[in-house]
């Protein structure tokens, strides 16, 4: 028998999204084109917001240059500290994205990525320019990646004096896209300006500005997300060994290396009185050290963090809204609507909490349906505007699943929705961040309950106006006969024709 000629390689992480560029949504030039610029904005918007009350100024260039184009983008948030950098910007799954809290990136991935996608394009570096708030140096890389060993690869290091004080961040990258699906990218910019107001967007392609939006200065920036422990429910063994790793690098007391001292410390909303409760219902002992955890100790130590129901549910109060004030203001800007409700509702998924942000908009400059009840519905993640695979997104689903005729909306009103998922963790069904997961009945019944509350507002809204609307009708009526009444009641009483009119229209409240 013929042997088989087979050989064992070893992939690097950048290589393999090289070669599945469609995980991270670059799949052809003009994908590209709208990713690079979507995934370089939201990280400017994550890093503005580790600033406290920043108001985002963000400004993006494209210069098509022949064969690439070059993007620059510029923010003036948190910055990047100097040793950070290369690693930050050129090292696949490095970041600040590992945190239990609320951001846009998952993963510090999608940057990275398109990065990688431009550095491997067009073989030239890209350029990234840094400084933190009070930093007397700006300091300034041009970097690559190398695809198997997945380390930065620094082509040039220098630094220039801060004489003015800035912070922020800098990219300038080339790349092979092409700007063909601009007005996708337009709508971004203005689904991102439309939900938080007070950012400062601009956009410039070969020198001349397509989209502008100065921040409102009026509006208040919302609380940022606050980082937090993780919830026992939906910790796996990984998850565990990692923690127990990162308990005992920071408690140095051995007296303290306990499993009952760890699950006070390690997680969100267990105390003393709690973790006894746990304890006694897993049958383990408290005074345990976690070193003497064995393999199976350990996985039983999962299980029952999972299915004890003593557990205090995740708090939401880590979170950050995108606030009623700057929804009800972006739709306003938006669509000058005649009436707007907001909605809000919490929730908890898989040891996660979440926060349903739901608002309805009715009339004003809002297009009617092209199909029957086929009614906008503007979806954001974390702040982000998705605009891809709506017909599969939980966000659209639930909403678009919903009865209208039993709300008293006609088919073809002029309705529009807004809806928010804030959480530390979205279950998004695609790297590139594209929809939110339909599969988790949590999810699904929080977001169907904000939308029947807001439908039910608008019915009433609506029950309102054609009273409204029959009344001015039923009064125009009477108005045409008052002349009428007026002249007969006139040669009957002797009383004067204008004098019975205008008594008429007094007793009718018609001025």
């Amino acid at each position: 028998m013929e042997e088989a000629n087979v050989r064992f390689l070893e992939l690097g992480v950048p290589e393999h999204f090289q070669r599945h560029k469609q995980l991270a949504g670059l799949d052809n030039p003009a994908k590209a084109g709208y990713t690079t610029i979507r995934e370089l904005v939201e990280n400017a918007l994550d890093g503005c917001e580790l600033l406290r009350n920043c108001r985002p100024e963000i400004e993006i260039s494209a210069e098509n240059m022949g064969p690439y184009y070059r993007i620059i983008v510029k923010d003036n948030g948190y910055g990047v500290p100097d040793e950070q950098i290369p690693k930050a910007f050129a090292k696949i799954f490095y970041g600040s994205k590992f945190e239990n809290r609320q951001q846009r990136g998952t993963m510090g991935l999608g940057g990275k990525i398109v990065l990688m996608y431009g550095y491997l394009s067009t073989t030239k570096p890209y350029r990234i320019i840094s400084a933190l708030p009070n930093s007397k140096k700006i300091y300034v890389y041009d970097l690559g990646i190398d695809l198997h060993k997945n380390e930065p690869i620094i082509f040039k290091r220098f630094d220039v004096p801060n004489d003015k004080d800035w912070h922020g961040t800098v990219i300038r990258l080339y790349s092979k896209i092409n700007l063909t699906r601009i007005n996708k990218i337009k709508e971004y910019l203005k689904l991102t300006a439309m939900a938080m107001p007070y950012v400062g967007l601009t956009l410039t392609v070969d020198g001349k500005v397509v989209f502008r939006h100065v921040g409102n200065q009026n509006i208040p920036v919302p609380e940022r997300a606050k980082t937090v422990k993780p919830h026992p429910h939906g910790i796996d063994t990984h998850d565990l060994q990692k923690l127990i790793a990162e308990y005992k690098e920071r408690i140095r007391n051995e007296e303290k290396l306990t499993l009952e001292n760890f699950l006070i410390h390690a997680f969100q909303n267990v105390g003393p009185l709690t973790a006894k409760k746990f304890l006694k219902h897993a049958n383990l002992n408290g005074d345990m050290k976690i070193d003497e955890l064995s393999h199976k100790d350990l996985m039983t130590l999962v299980d029952k963090l999972n299915d004890f129901d003593g557990f205090i549910a995740p708090s939401s109060d880590c979170l950050s809204i995108l606030t009623e004030e700057n929804i009800v203001a972006g739709l306003k800007e938006m669509y000058e609507p005649e009436f707007v409700t907001y909605v809000k509702r919490k929730g908890v998924y898989g040891g996660h909490a979440f926060i349903i942000e739901l608002a309805a908009a009715i009339g004003g400059k809002i297009e009617p349906p092209k199909n029957e009840y086929c009614f906008n519905v503007i979806r954001f993640a974390n702040k982000i505007p998705l605009l891809y695979d709506q017909y599969n997104c939980a966000l659209y689903k639930n909403i678009m699943n919903i009865n209208f005729k039993n709300y008293g909306i006609e088919p073809f009103e002029k309705l529009a929705f807004i809806v928010h998922m804030c959480s530390t963790k979205i279950p998004y069904k695609t790297e590139g961040k594209e929809y939110v997961s339909a599969d988790y009945e949590e999810i699904n019944k929080t977001i169907l309950l904000a939308a029947q509350e807001a439908l039910r507002k608008v019915k009433e809204y609506l029950n309102n106006k054609r009273r409204m609307v029959e009344q001015t009708q039923r009064m125009n009526r009477f108005l045409l006969y008052i002349p009428y009444i007026a002249k007969n009641l006139s040669a009957l009483t002797g009383y004067k024709q204008n004098d019975l009119e205008h008594m008429f229209k007094k007793v009718l409240n018609i001025r």
